[in-house]
C-alpha cells in the first residue's frame, strides 16, 4: 500500500502517511495497483549499458585487404571448377558490395599481368619499355574489361535481362577476362619466340571467357537462353567497338 500524496510505502493498518503526514481516514487505503517509485527506473538499460551492438562499432571487415584476398581466391576456385553454374553460385554467395570489390581486384591483377607480359615481349624485340610505356599498357589492359562491362550492360537492356545489376555485370566481366592472365603469364615466361606455346593458353582463355559470358548472361543477368546465345558474340563485338572508342579518347 502506498500514500496517494507522496507515494511512500505505508505500514499495514496505518491511518496517516509516516512521510508526509497525509491522513488516510475517509480516503481509504492507497490502491496497491499504484506503481512504485523504483530506485532503478530503467533496470534494462542499466543491464545493457555496458554492451555495444556489433553494428555500432563502425567496423567493416569486408574492407580489410586480407579478407578481400581470401574471399577472392575462394570465388576464383569455385568458378574455375565449374564456370557455368559456379559463376552464379559465387555471385549469390556474397553481397553486391563484396562482388564489386572482388571484381575490381581481379580486373586490376589481370591488367597488371597483361602489362608485364607485353613488357617482356616488347623487351625481347624492341628493347625494354619505359615507366610511362608500362603505365599506358596497364591502362590499355584496364580499358578492355571496361568495354566488356559496358557491352554487358547494353546486352542486358537489349535482350530483356530479367534481373542483374551493374555489380553483377562487373562480376561477370572480371571472370570473363581473368583467363587472359594465363596467356600473359605464358608470354612473360617464354616471350614471343614461342608462339606455339601461346596458342594453348589463348585457346583455353577464349573458350573459358565464352562459357563465363554465357553463364553470366543466363544465370546472373537473367537473359533467356535463346537470346543469350547470340548475345555472347555481340557482346564481344560491341566490346571491341567500345574499346576502340576508349583507346582513341585516352591515347
Amino acid at each position: 500500500m502506498f500514500c496517494p500524496e507522496c507515494g511512500s510505502q505505508l505500514a499495514a493498518g496505518a491511518t496517516a502517511c509516516g512521510n508526509c503526514g497525509t491522513p488516510l481516514s475517509g480516503a481509504g487505503a492507497a490502491p496497491s495497483a499504484m506503481p512504485a517509485i523504483s530506485a532503478d527506473p530503467e533496470p534494462d538499460r542499466v543491464l545493457t549499458s555496458g554492451t555495444q551492438p556489433a553494428a555500432a562499432t563502425g567496423e567493416d571487415h569486408t574492407n580489410k585487404l586480407p579478407d578481400l584476398v581470401a574471399n577472392t581466391l575462394r570465388l576464383v576456385k569455385q568458378v574455375a571448377q565449374d564456370p557455368i553454374s559456379g559463376l552464379s553460385t559465387a555471385f549469390e554467395s556474397v553481397s553486391k558490395k563484396e562482388a564489386l570489390q572482388v571484381a575490381l581486384l581481379l580486373i586490376g591483377v589481370n591488367a597488371l599481368l597483361c602489362a608485364l607480359g607485353i613488357s617482356v615481349a616488347i623487351r625481347g624485340v624492341w628493347g625494354g619499355p619505359g615507366a610511362s610505356d608500362f603505365v599506358e599498357m596497364f591502362l590499355a589492359a584496364v580499358l578492355w574489361p571496361a568495354a566488356i562491362w559496358g557491352a554487358l550492360v547494353l546486352a542486358r537492356r537489349v535482350f530483356d535481362g530479367q534481373r542483374g545489376s551493374l555489380e553483377g555485370d562487373c562480376f561477370i566481366t572480371a571472370f570473363a577476362v581473368l583467363p587472359s592472365s594465363l596467356t600473359s603469364i605464358t608470354l612473360f615466361i617464354f616471350g614471343v619466340n614461342n608462339l606455339e606455346l601461346l596458342a594453348v593458353p589463348f585457346t583455353f582463355a577464349l573458350s573459358y571467357s565464352v562459357f563465363v559470358l554465357y553463364a553470366g548472361c543466363t544465370r546472373v543477368s537473367g537473359i533467356p537462353h535463346r537470346r543469350a546465345i547470340p548475345s555472347v558474340p555481340l557482346i564481344l563485338l560491341f566490346a571491341g567497338l567500345i574499346l576502340r572508342i576508349l583507346v582513341g579518347a585516352a591515347f
